[in-house]
């Protein structure tokens, strides 16, 4: 059980960087008089969110959902399966009382079936795009 505690997000932000989702020149602050607390992040494979960002969700954020996405617990079992292949969305961090990951957007196979399925019927938006080499279906949600 993962429990929430202030600055959870400290350590995602460190991934996210090393795995090249979020860029250094997005982590300076605006100004010095007002320090960033929302970072966005893209193109995570299922594999690196599952191993590296999955065991960091505090339990009680399981059932969180941007807007009309799929749960972030629907998203890590599709990952598992095989049917969701990446996610981006962005974090909140601890200078915020909402501290969080934010899941608004998944990565779909690029294929007729899944964006007629429920993974692409809700989104805002669905577009072709590339995750590690391969085509897909990035499906966001506003």
């Amino acid at each position: 059980m993962t429990e929430k505690i202030k600055g959870f997000t400290d350590e995602m932000l460190t991934i996210l960087v090393n795995i090249g989702a979020i860029s250094l020149a997005d982590m300076k602050p605006y100004n010095r008089d007002r320090p960033r607390n929302h970072f966005s992040y893209h193109s995570v494979n299922a594999k690196d969110f599952l191993e590296k960002l999955v065991p960091l969700i505090p339990d009680s954020d399981l059932d969180d959902y941007q807007n009309y996405s799929p749960s972030i617990k629907e998203i890590i079992d599709g990952c598992e399966r095989g049917t969701i292949l990446g996610v981006g969305g962005y974090i909140i961090n601890k200078e915020r009382a909402d501290e969080r990951l934010s899941i608004d957007t998944i990565y779909i196979p690029e294929t007729v079936d899944d964006a007629i399925s429920g993974n692409a019927r809700s989104a805002d938006e669905v577009y072709y795009t590339e995750l590690d080499g391969v085509n897909v279906l990035g499906c966001w949600y506003d």
